[in-house]
């Protein structure tokens, strides 16, 4: 009886040490689940986030389409507008060519004819006046060419 006792005792033991394990290995499952829905909720995070990403990348990939196409046509506009003052300044260069050529041939009409010295120093102070580089051009060369005019007329 005495060995059915102490079998009976040993296999209890080992029982109460089997439920306290137990108790054990349920506490850190539960810790263990409870760490899970933390790590699922910031790997939820994680993917709101890296499509935020994603959604700005996008954006920004049409926006810098946006900027290039402007920027183009900004250079275009700017390429066309610097062709056009190279016409003008090489067109302001024919004309301060022959305004320079008409004075000359003032000069040598006034010369030549002794009386007309008065309207040829008219135009030679409105030709020394002109200053190409003033911001009133066109009133200068005007007023020079309405000089020249009076001076051939008489």
């Amino acid at each position: 009886m005495s060995t059915e006792l102490l079998l009976e005792a040993f296999l209890s033991l080992l029982l109460m040490i089997a439920c306290g394990y137990g108790v054990v290995l349920n506490s850190k499952l539960k810790k263990i689940h409870r760490e899970q829905a933390d790590l699922m909720g910031m790997i939820e995070k994680f993917d709101d986030a890296a499509l935020r990403v994603s959604d700005n990348i996008s954006t920004m990939h049409s926006q810098r389409n946006n900027v290039e196409h402007d920027l183009k046509r900004v250079v275009e506009r700017a390429n066309f507008l610097m062709d056009e003052l190279s016409v003008m300044v090489n067109a302001g260069d024919n004309i301060a060519g022959r305004l320079e050529g008409a004075v000359e041939q003032v000069r040598n009409i006034g010369l030549r004819q002794g009386g007309a010295s008065n309207k040829v120093s008219k135009v030679e102070k409105s030709s020394d006046r002109l200053n190409l580089n003033s911001d009133g051009l066109a009133a200068k060369t005007a007023a020079l060419v309405k000089n020249i005019q009076e001076a051939r007329q008489s």
